[in-house]
């Protein structure tokens, strides 16, 4: 598939982004032209939104649509010479390298790994700068399902991981006190980026990419709980 049309419409406070795709030839980043478009379009919006003093909330597609929010977000607090944490809520690393480790060159598995500077060098740079974040300053929560040359990148990155065992063993709550006061370091503020799949297919079935033995849906809202104790 490749692109078609690429068209932005703003509606009041939303900003939807349209992709029509037609068939052509895959290579080792899927789709990157389009992915890398709709990134940087996303990515600008987001970091308006936030000058404007406002809350960004986006709802996307597959993983992939992370490269654009994080940009934004990454973009804002840069300009205050801030570092921006987040904690990444999957099944799957996300830490794949285009050509090295990915077995698919599904973007979707990428994501990360583009936030941290390695990988595509235009996907690694949307809004002009590389890396967006701070590898010490990134919780990685519920991974289960990992590549097998992923795995090496994940352990070699800095990142912090907290694996669906280590939820089991210590609760979710002591693993998102952990993750948030990782996040919150000295840092401007902190993004969340959940894919869906983190949770079981049990509680939320509606995804391409989902794994056995996740976490139900309210273990991650205990995080959303205690956020704002250590964020203030």
């Amino acid at each position: 598939m490749a692109v078609q049309e690429i068209s932005a419409l703003p509606c009041g406070n939303a900003f939807f982004v349209f992709v029509v795709m037609h068939s052509a030839e895959d290579s080792k980043a899927r789709f990157k032209p389009e992915i890398l478009s709709v990134c940087t379009q996303l990515g600008g919006r987001v970091r308006d939104i936030l000058e404007m003093g406002e809350f960004p909330l986006i709802l996307g597609g597959d993983h992939s649509i992370a490269m654009g929010s994080v940009s934004g977000a990454a973009a804002y607090f840069r300009a205050y010479a801030q570092d921006l944490g987040l904690i990444w809520f999957d099944a799957h690393g996300d830490m794949n390298i285009p050509g090295v480790s990915s077995p698919s060159g599904n973007i979707h598995g990428m994501p990360l790994a583009h936030l941290l500077g390695r990988g595509d060098p235009e996907l690694a740079s949307i809004l002009g700068f590389t890396p967006k974040l701070n590898p010490d300053k990134v919780a990685l929560i519920g991974i289960r399902d990992i590549d097998v040359g992923e795995r090496e990148i994940i352990h070699e990155s800095g990142i912090h991981v907290f694996t669906m065992r280590d939820i089991d063993e210590q609760s979710m709550a002591k693993v998102a006190r952990k993750a948030m006061e990782i996040v919150t370091d000295n840092t401007g503020s902190f993004h969340v980026s959940f894919d869906v799949d983190g949770c079981d297919p049990s509680v939320i079935p509606g995804s391409g990419t989902w794994c056995l033995a996740g976490y139900a849906f309210a273990k991650p809202i205990c995080c959303w709980n205690i956020a704002p104790t250590l964020a203030t």
